[in-house]
C-alpha cells in the first residue's frame, strides 16, 4: 500500500470479478402464463413466471373470463400478483365447479395485464375443465316374443294376442308377401291384431306373425322376429243380418266396470232431431255448428226436412238420412250432437261411442261418422274420421283418419269389413289417453296410438252422407242412396 492509499484511509484494495449471470439481474424480466387443466370440482393451478430472477419486485395484474365454461362452471377470479426480488414462480388457484351433466370438456381464460418491472411475453393462458360424469347405459332391451291366444270364428274377424320385449314396438301379420292383419303397438308389453278372413283361401293357412324393431313405415336399423300360427278358414258362412229393431243397452263385455252409458238414441221417432238448439228430448243438432252450411264451396247445403219425403225419415225405428237430387239440386243430411250454443254431448278421453248402421253401396255415396273437437271451425281444430266409407268406389273399407288443421298434422289408417255396405253392422271408436281402438260388431280390428293432439279435448259426434263430387277422385251419385242408422250409444266412466 503506497503513501497515498494511507492517507485516503484505504486499508486495501482487491478488484472484484462479475460474474456473467449477475449481469441479468438487472434486465427486466419476461412474464408468461402456462395452461392448465382440472377435473370438475377440483382446482387449478395456474402457473405464471418470470424468465429470470431479477432484484426489483415485479407486479402483473390478472383475471379470469369465460370461454366454453360459463361463470357457473368455475369461480371467477382476479387481482394482482407480486414478485418478491429473485422470487420466479407464482400461482393462482381457481375453483372449478362439480357438475352432472354428461358435455365435452370445457375451458375459460385466465389474463395478465399491466405488468410492472417486467415485460409480458405469454398474456393469456387456456384453462380447461376436464368432464369426469359418464352417460348412463342405456337399458337393457327384453327380446321375448308369443303368440298366447287365438279367438274368434273360421269366417270374418279372429283375434290374436300375445306378449313382446320392450325392443319390438310394431306388430303385423302375413300370409305369404300380404299384410293381413294390420299394424299394432305392443302396449304394456302385450300386443293384439285383428285377422280379416276375406283375404284368406279356405282350408288350413299358416299366418306369420311378426314382432319389428322400428314403427310402421320407417326404414333402417330393421331387425323382426316372427311367429308362424296354423288357421282353418272357412269364408262360406252366411253374411251378417241386420240386428233387431231395438238392439240391446247391454254394455260391451270389453268395457271396464266402472263405465256407465253417458248418451243413448234407439231413433223410435224424429223428436230428437233440432233444426236451431237442443233442448227437451232433442238430441241431435241438424248441421256442423261451427256455423258450415256444408262441407265446402261445391257441396249442397245440409237439409233440415223431416218425415216422408224429407232427407230425414224414420222408418221401421231407424234413422234413415237420404242423398237425392230434386230440381237438378242435391239434397244431403248431416246431425251432431252440440248445437252451435255448445248445448248437447261432448266427450273426451276414455269415451267409447257406439253406432249401429247401414251403410250405402252406391258409387258415389260419401257415409260418414266422425267426431270434430268443441274448439273447431273451417278447416281449425282437431277433426277424428272414424269411419268414411265410399260404397262401391271402395267396397269393404273403413277409412280412418286424423287431422290437425292448425298445424297440419294429419295421419290415418284403414279396416276392411267383409259387407260392409247394404248390411248393419255395429262400429265401435274407444278413445283413450294413449290408444284409439276400434270394433266392429263387438270385435277389435285395430289399434293406434293416440296422437298427442287430440289428448285433453272435448269432442262432438257428428254422421252424414253426401255425395263423393269428385272426392278422392270418385264420381258423384247417380242416383238416391240412404244411409240407415239404428242407434247411437256412449259409455264413460
Amino acid at each position: 500500500m503506497d503513501r497515498r492509499q494511507r492517507k485516503l484511509g484505504i486499508e486495501s484494495y482487491e478488484p472484484r470479478q462479475m460474474m456473467a449471470a449477475d449481469w441479468t439481474n438487472y434486465v427486466p424480466p419476461a412474464i408468461s402464463i402456462a395452461d392448465a387443466s382440472a377435473a370438475e370440482g377440483d382446482r387449478a393451478a395456474v402457473v405464471v413466471s418470470l424468465d429470470h430472477a431479477y432484484y426489483r419486485s415485479v407486479k402483473v395484474d390478472y383475471s379470469t373470463s369465460n370461454g366454453t365454461a360459463g361463470s357457473g362452471d368455475f369461480s371467477r377470479v382476479s387481482g394482482r400478483l407480486t414478485f418478491a426480488p429473485g422470487e420466479t414462480s407464482k400461482t393462482i388457484s381457481i375453483q372449478t365447479r362439480e357438475d352432472s351433466l354428461v358435455e365435452p370438456d370445457e375451458t375459460f381464460r385466465v389474463s395478465l395485464k399491466r405488468p410492472s418491472g417486467a415485460k409480458l411475453a405469454d398474456s393469456s393462458a387456456t384453462i380447461t375443465i376436464l368432464d369426469d360424469d359418464s352417460a348412463p347405459p342405456p337399458p337393457t332391451q327384453t327380446t321375448h316374443f308369443t303368440v298366447d291366444a287365438i279367438s274368434g270364428t273360421k269366417s270374418g274377424t279372429i283375434t290374436l294376442t300375445g306378449t313382446s320385449g320392450t325392443k319390438w314396438v310394431n306388430v303385423a301379420g302375413y300370409f305369404g308377401d300380404a299384410k293381413v292383419a294390420q299394424d299394432a303397438t305392443p302396449q304394456n308389453g302385450k300386443w293384439s291384431l285383428s285377422l280379416d278372413t276375406t283375404q284368406l283361401p279356405d282350408g288350413e293357412q299358416t299366418i306369420q306373425i311378426t314382432a319389428f324393431n322400428i314403427p310402421a313405415g320407417q326404414t333402417g336399423g330393421l331387425e323382426s322376429v316372427a311367429q308362424s300360427v296354423t288357421l282353418t278358414i272357412d269364408n262360406t258362412t252366411d253374411p251378417p243380418t241386420d240386428p233387431p229393431t231395438d238392439p240391446p243397452t247391454d254394455k260391451p263385455a270389453f268395457l271396464p266396470a266402472n263405465y256407465q252409458l253417458a248418451f243413448s238414441d234407439d231413433f223410435s221417432n224424429l223428436n230428437t232431431l233440432s233444426a236451431d238448439n237442443i233442448q227437451g228430448p232433442e238430441k241431435w243438432y241438424m248441421g256442423i255448428p261451427d256455423g258450415r252450411s256444408s262441407f265446402a264451396p261445391g257441396f249442397p247445403n245440409w237439409s233440415t226436412t223431416k218425415g216422408p219425403g224429407g232427407v230425414y225419415d224414420s222408418v221401421d225405428g231407424k234413422l234413415t238420412i237420404t242423398a237425392s237430387k230434386s230440381n237438378g239440386q242435391w239434397r244431403t243430411g248431416l246431425i251432431s250432437t252440440m248445437d252451435p250454443q255448445g248445448n248437447g254431448f261432448t266427450f273426451g278421453t276414455g269415451t267409447y261411442i257406439e253406432v249401429v248402421a247401414k251403410l250405402p253401396p252406391q258409387s258415389g255415396a260419401w257415409s260418414a261418422i266422425w267426431f270434430n273437437s268443441t274448439d273447431s271451425g273451417n278447416n281449425k281444430g282437431i277433426e277424428w274420421d272414424g269411419l268414411e266409407s265410399y260404397g262401391a268406389d271402395s267396397p269393404n273399407i273403413q277409412h280412418i283418419a286424423y287431422h290437425d288443421w292448425d298445424n297440419d298434422r294429419h295421419s290415418g289408417g284403414s279396416i276392411n269389413v267383409a259387407n260392409q255396405a247394404g248390411a248393419f253392422h255395429t262400429y265401435g271408436f274407444w278413445l283413450q289417453e294413449n290408444t284409439v281402438t276400434y270394433f266392429v260388431d263387438g270385435v277389435q280390428r285395430l289399434q293406434q296410438a293416440t296422437p298427442s293432439y287430440m289428448r285433453n279435448k272435448q269432442f262432438y259426434a257428428l254422421i252424414n252422407l253426401v255425395s263423393s263430387g269428385g272426392t278422392n277422385g270418385y264420381p258423384q251419385l247417380s242416383g238416391a242412396a240412404t244411409l240407415s242408422i239404428d242407434s247411437v250409444r256412449a259409455w264413460r266412466a
